[in-house]
């Protein structure tokens, strides 16, 4: 691109990059600001003083600092983007899944048993991904998905067996 079009071109081509991506942020930023007005904000504020529109601007520059937090968290982690976002998605992936395990093999595991199960394993999968940061133990990230789903259906299933939920009668 550089060696066969002529500068101009060039730069218009980097700026609609860019302003593509912006646009993609853009996006993204504004839905979770306004999925948290809509599912967080008004479900606990009822009697708010502003209206949702300012509140969607306070929680975009919540969200925004977030998301620059993170950037900046992850910038030396890896040179590719892909490997950071399976990176950090390994973390929450295999418990998404043994989740979805328990949902479609496991139907007389309740949901308190598998909110357990959850928290748990999502809090043994960031010690694993610690101990590997700092080369205590030698994991590979994309094995955390497997060890998260089967944790989670595993730990469900004893939970349940555990403590069994007694369903009253309808007498």
């Amino acid at each position: 691109m550089m060696d066969y079009l002529p500068k101009g071109l060039v730069g218009l081509i980097i700026a609609v990059i860019f302003l593509a991506s912006w646009g993609s942020i853009a996006a993204a930023i504004n839905s979770l600001s306004s999925s948290t007005v809509i599912d967080i904000h008004k479900k606990y504020y009822k009697k708010a003083k502003r209206d949702d529109y300012a509140y969607s601007q306070i929680y975009t520059i919540i969200w925004s600092l977030f998301c620059i937090g993170v950037a900046m968290f992850v910038a030396n982690w890896s040179s590719s983007l892909i490997e950071v976002v399976n990176i950090l998605g390994s973390l929450f992936y295999g418990t998404i899944l043994g989740v979805f395990l328990v949902a479609f093999y496991a139907k007389r595991v309740k949901g308190n048993a598998v909110f357990a199960a959850a928290i748990i394993t999502e809090v043994v999968i960031i010690l694993l991904f610690i101990l590997n940061e700092y080369e205590i133990i030698s994991l590979g990230f994309l094995w955390l998905n497997m060890i998260g789903a089967i944790m989670v259906y595993v730990i469900a299933l004893l939970i349940q067996l555990m403590f069994p939920q007694r369903i009253p009668s309808a007498e």
